[in-house]
């Protein structure tokens, strides 16, 4: 085990590391960063949501336990999934809560992030929005610019795998995007 982080380990460390960031956002809120001044007064820290891209979704349903185990007081009110993977296939209670599934996602095909929705449903009594889209068309790597191929990091691919038989028109880079943040807002 010497040396290699597991994938619920890794996504432990993402959900600590949004809680540091929400962290570092508070003490600029509370005026105790000087090189964050612009943003004293101006942040509400008990209606956030966030977004989590691949395993970056990961950390996302990590960080909701983790503040409410750490007692940190963050109200987090709202998580989207964005091609999101869920190693451990946490539930989000008490949180309204996203999924957006690039049906040509190579990278998370098996859909894991529909997991969170189905066992929160089942799971929780609570008043909250649990909704899904699986965006045809699209896949993982669209949503990120750095992962994109024709881009000024090296490495990007088009990762669209086809859906068995099912013969789906592959969005373009822009329109994936387009659709992604006609989702996300709407959200």
């Amino acid at each position: 085990l010497e040396g290699k982080v597991y994938p619920s380990a890794s996504s432990r460390l993402r959900g600590h590391l949004i809680l540091a960031h929400l962290d570092l956002l508070a003490d600029a809120n509370n005026g105790k960063r000087p090189d964050l001044k612009a943003l004293e007064g101006k942040l509400n820290l008990t209606n956030i949501g966030l977004l989590g891209h691949s395993r970056g979704g990961d950390g996302v349903s990590k960080v909701i336990p983790l503040n409410r185990q750490l007692n940190k007081g963050y109200g987090i009110q709202a998580a989207l999934f964005l091609g999101g993977s869920n190693s451990d296939y946490l539930c989000t209670p008490d949180t309204h809560t996203a999924v957006i599934h690039p049906l040509l996602d190579t990278d998370a095909m098996t859909l894991r992030s529909q997991a969170i929705l189905d066992t929160s449903r089942i799971a929780f009594n609570d008043n909250v929005l649990r909704c899904n889209v699986l965006l045809t068309g699209a896949n993982h790597n669209y949503f990120n610019s750095v992962w994109s191929p024709n881009n000024e990091y090296p490495g990007g691919v088009d990762d669209a795998l086809p859906w068995g038989d099912l013969i789906v028109k592959q969005l373009t880079q822009e329109e994936q995007r387009l659709l992604g943040a006609f989702y996300i807002t709407g959200f």
